[in-house]
C-alpha cells in the first residue's frame, strides 16, 4: 500500500523536470509572442499614420492642393481635425506603452498625446518668402502655406514621421540650426529596443499619399527626405555617427 501511495504523486525530481520544461518552453515562446505583439502595434501605428495622411490629402483637395497653413494659433493637428475626439489617431501604440505621466490640456496640440511630427517645409518657405516674412513665420506672427504642386519628388518627400516619446517637436525645420530635430525623431521605434535603435525602423507618410517604413538613419542620409527642394536634399543631409 505504501508503494501504491508513492506512485500516485510526483517525486521532487519529476517536479523539477516539469518546471524546467515549462521554463524552456516559455523561453522559446515568449520572444515570438513579444515579436508578434510588437508587429501588431507597428501595423496599428502605420494605420494611424495613414489616416493622418488621408486627412492631409483631403484638406489639400479642399484648399487648392495646399497643406495646412503655418503661423497663427491653429496647428496641423487642429487644422486636420485630429486634436479633438479623434486624437487617438495621433498616437502610436508602441509610443503609448512608453509614455509615463499624463497630459491635461487636450485642446492644445502640443499637449495632446502625439507620436508624430510634421514637415515644416522650411526650404520651400525660404525660397518663397522674404527674410522678414520667414522670420515672422517661425515666430508664428505670419501665416503662409505651400502647395503640394511645388513638390518635385512627392514620393520621396516626408510629410509626417514618428517622434521620440515626450518630444514636443511639432514640425521638422531642416534649416533651423537652433533645433536638434534629428535626435527628436523616433527612427528606430519598431523592430528594435531602446538600447539598439539602429536595428529598427519607423513609419513615414510621404507627400504623394503613400505610407511606408524606412530603416533607421535612411531618411536623412545620404539624402534628407524631409527636404522638399532638390538642392536641400543633399545640402541638409544629416548622417548619424556610425
Amino acid at each position: 500500500m505504501g508503494a501504491a501511495r508513492r506512485s500516485s504523486g510526483f517525486t521532487l525530481i519529476e517536479l523539477l523536470v516539469v518546471i524546467a520544461i515549462i521554463a524552456v518552453l516559455a523561453g522559446l515562446l515568449l520572444p515570438g509572442l513579444s515579436r508578434a505583439t510588437e508587429a501588431s502595434r507597428r501595423v496599428a501605428c502605420l494605420g494611424n499614420l495613414r489616416q493622418i495622411s488621408q486627412a492631409t490629402q483631403l484638406y489639400a483637395s479642399d484648399h487648392a492642393n495646399r497643406l495646412p497653413t503655418r503661423g497663427g494659433t491653429n496647428r496641423w493637428p487642429s487644422l486636420l481635425g485630429l486634436a479633438g475626439a479623434t486624437r487617438g489617431v495621433l498616437e502610436c501604440p508602441t509610443d503609448r506603452r512608453r509614455r509615463t505621466g499624463s497630459l491635461t490640456n487636450l485642446s492644445d496640440p502640443l499637449d495632446v498625446p502625439r507620436s508624430f511630427v510634421g514637415n515644416g517645409t522650411s526650404d520651400l518657405f525660404v525660397e518663397r518668402l522674404s527674410a522678414e516674412e520667414y522670420k515672422r513665420l517661425l515666430k508664428g506672427t505670419f501665416a503662409a502655406s505651400v502647395s503640394l504642386d511645388a513638390f518635385p519628388k512627392p514620393a520621396e518627400t516626408v510629410l509626417f514621421g514618428e517622434k521620440q516619446t515626450g518630444a514636443e517637436l511639432l514640425l521638422v525645420e531642416i534649416l533651423r540650426t537652433d533645433v536638434d530635430y534629428l535626435n527628436s525623431l523616433a527612427e528606430g521605434r519598431h523592430g528594435a529596443n531602446e538600447a539598439t535603435p539602429r536595428k529598427g525602423q519607423a513609419n513615414y507618410a510621404m507627400a504623394d499619399g503613400s505610407v511606408r517604413p524606412f530603416r533607421w538613419g535612411t531618411v536623412t542620409c545620404p539624402e534628407n527626405f524631409w527636404a522638399v527642394l532638390d538642392q536641400w536634399r543633399t545640402n541638409a543631409a544629416l548622417c548619424h555617427p556610425r
